[in-house]
């Protein structure tokens, strides 16, 4: 059983805007306040591949962002930005997500860094 959370993110794929959060906690409390959709169910999900929802298209075109997690093998959530959308059916659209890599390896499951950022040059 797959959970899957639509949202709408003030970031994009290039990482300009992204937002770096002090714990796992204040991360998912932000990712939450930013569903529009969440669909609980689903089957397994891969990263970077495509995921199927139960939805028109038309509903779904203010998400931009995807957190999910795949609750039998593991609790850790994959977040991703949203780079297509196809419509299947009425209430099917397909979604061709990239996983966000900054986001998702932010934490580890635990809750503790899973990366550290050192010191670097900015150009401005």
């Amino acid at each position: 059983m797959t959970t899957v959370k639509l949202l709408n993110v003030p970031f994009e794929s290039n990482y300009k805007d992204t937002v770096y959060f002090v714990s796992k906690q204040e991360q998912e409390s932000y990712m939450n306040s930013r569903v529009v959709k969440t669909y609980t169910d689903l089957t397994y999900q891969r990263k970077e591949k495509r995921i199927r929802v139960p939805a028109h298209i038309d509903t779904l075109y203010n998400c931009n962002y995807v957190a999910y997690t795949n609750t039998p093998y593991t609790n850790k959530t994959f977040y991703a930005f949203i780079t297509d959308m196809e419509y299947m059916q009425d209430d099917c659209t397909l979604i061709t997500i990239e996983t966000d890599v900054l986001q998702t390896w932010m934490f580890k499951e635990d809750g503790s860094e899973g990366y550290t950022i050192k010191q670097c040059f900015v150009e401005r």
